[in-house]
């Protein structure tokens, strides 16, 4: 099969579908998912991204031998362009409602939005990543992110949303799942569990099972984001889902023993980072991540994105310690937020 044509959707669990999303940025595909019932409707988890979203959608629902009229809900774990970037399309082909968190619902079109939000908030990550030691040649080579983000991501009408919150239910492919909050890898994240069922957990990002998910500071969102992820990865263990539906990779089980190992994980990154500002002194977030993310920084020619997404996200560790009482931090004269050990 040619790259360019999106596999057909496979049987991953009883009348739930995975359909392969070809992405923008990257060779690995996001996974959507389509629920059926035995009343013929359709429920959608996730998106995937603008491009050739309504052939893609109408292609994936027409295989397993459905038409959009027979899509009933479509439900966006969080606001990630992979994730929501479809929104529109779907809505437009389907009619249906999307569902999503409070959060979500909030803060995808003051990030994606038109009528200059986009602008408002690609100029706010710059700042913030200048202000934590990233070098002006990189963020220059980050610009042409905006025009990205504005091919990969359609929204819906506002008033197509309809909020979700903890512990909401939902009906779909002869099971009742229960929606539970995750922040972390964004802050509205939410999965959907098959609780009273066979355990089957739909992560998104929350859990992937080889590698880990980003969780990186941003402007305009959670000021700890790794304390909320590692309350995530808590809450999901202890509902020791036995099957895990991820928004990347193959299914795979052993829920809640992936979640222990990504919590040590992260312990042991907070570990690095604090180590990194110690040997240093004083560093800044770009500086830390140079040494905890070498293999990013030490090749020919570094990727401005992945020294971006490592900044990002040995800032969130870099927080994490400061609140632990490990680290203070202080902006200095040349406009660098620089961290040190405390005491």
């Amino acid at each position: 099969m040619s790259p360019d044509v999106p596999a057909p959707p496979d049987l991953v669990a009883p009348d739930i579908w995975r359909v392969k999303v070809p992405l923008h940025v990257r060779v690995e595909p996001a996974n959507a998912y389509l629920l059926a019932d035995a009343d013929g409707s359709l429920t959608i988890f996730d998106t995937g991204v603008a491009p050739q979203a309504t052939e893609l959608w109408r292609a994936a629902i027409q295989a397993i031998g459905r038409t959009p009229d027979d899509v009933r809900q479509v439900v966006v774990s969080h606001h990630h362009p992979d994730h929501i970037g479809g929104s529109g399309a779907l809505h437009r082909l389907t009619g249906a409602p999307m569902l999503a968190s409070k959060s979500t619902i909030q803060q995808a079109p003051d990030v994606w939005g038109d009528r200059g939000r986009i602008e408002s908030y690609l100029t706010a990550v710059d700042d913030h990543l200048r202000e934590h030691g990233l070098p002006e040649e990189v963020t220059e080579r980050l610009r042409h992110e905006g025009d990205i983000a504005r091919m990969a991501i359609e929204l819906p009408p506002d008033e197509s949303w309809e909020p979700l919150d903890e512990g909401d239910r939902i009906e779909a492919a002869g099971r009742t799942w229960h929606v539970q909050l995750t922040p972390g890898h964004a802050d509205g994240h939410l999965v959907l569990h098959d609780r009273e069922g066979d355990g089957l957990l739909l992560a998104g990002d929350h859990l992937l099972e080889r590698i880990s998910p980003a969780v990186g500071r941003f402007p305009r969102h959670e000021k700890d984001p790794l304390a909320r992820y590692l309350e995530s990865l808590i809450k999901v263990a202890m509902l020791d889902p036995k099957l895990v539906l991820p928004g990347h990779g193959e299914p795979f089980t052993g829920g809640a023993e992936r979640a222990r190992v990504l919590m040590q994980h992260h312990q042991d990154r907070i570990d690095d980072c604090v180590r990194a500002v110690t040997e240093l002194e004083a560093a800044a977030a770009y500086d830390v991540a140079g040494r905890v993310f070498a293999h990013v920084f030490n090749v020919e020619r570094p990727d401005a994105a992945n020294q971006r997404f490592a900044t990002t996200e040995s800032l969130a560790h870099l927080e994490r310690a400061r609140f632990d009482g490990r680290l203070v931090r202080a902006r200095e004269d040349d406009g660098i937020v620089r961290y040190r050990a405390a005491g």
